[in-house]
């Protein structure tokens, strides 16, 4: 039996703003907690191996509920299989002050609040670059901007029909549906994966 052919689908980075809570829970990790977040931005980037996906840039929203299911189910999908999804991130504050992090975990806690367990372990820092980078500031932050790293966009899979701006623009339209997590988090081992839901 011949392997899938791999498809190439479009990859999005994702930025999200909130007020949120920081508590250090050991020397390089911090517990993240939103009390409020807005939804997630999601835009399709340049991909250097494909005219076709260059063409028309998709730009959408899902919601943080969403983004968080779609974060757990991709790295439920791939345990033991590879690495797991830990994007790098860029948190700016309301004062201009910048931190970079990767989120280990994504979750929602009793209360229905997204919460993000992060680490600065894996941040190497070059040369004249600040240690601030990675000292993030513990209490109560408004207006935070999180700039995420993109989840590769390849899954094995038989080829779709949509192609190019139509495969992009399948990309954003699916946040309107149910099924697998699909773009930033896409799938192994699945047929047509898709984020799920664009809530308020």
């Amino acid at each position: 039996m011949s392997e899938q052919p791999l498809i190439q689908t479009p990859s999005f980075d994702q930025i999200v703003k909130g007020n949120v809570c920081i508590k250090k829970s050991s020397k390089d990790e911090y517990r993240i907690t939103f009390s409020k977040i807005g939804k997630f931005l999601l835009y399709q980037v340049w991909d250097k191996d494909s005219v076709d996906l260059n063409k028309k840039r998709s730009v959408g929203y899902v919601s943080a509920k969403e983004w968080v299911k779609a974060f757990n189910g991709y790295n439920k999908d791939i345990n033991g299989k590879q690495p797991l999804f830990t994007p790098t991130t860029i948190m700016e504050t309301e004062n201009g002050h910048v931190y970079a992090f990767i989120i280990h975990t994504a979750s929602l806690n009793s209360c229905g609040k997204v919460v993000f367990t992060v680490s600065t372990n894996e941040i190497s820092l070059q040369d004249n670059t600040s240690k601030k980078l990675v000292r993030l500031p513990e209490g109560k932050c408004n207006n935070v901007r999180f700039d995420i790293d993109k989840r590769l966009g390849t899954a094995p899979g038989p080829v779709p029909a949509a192609r190019g701006a139509a495969a992009s623009a399948l990309v954003i339209n699916s946040l309107k549906s149910s099924g697998r997590p699909f773009g930033p988090f896409c799938a192994p081992n699945s047929v047509n994966p898709v984020i799920s839901g664009i809530q308020k």
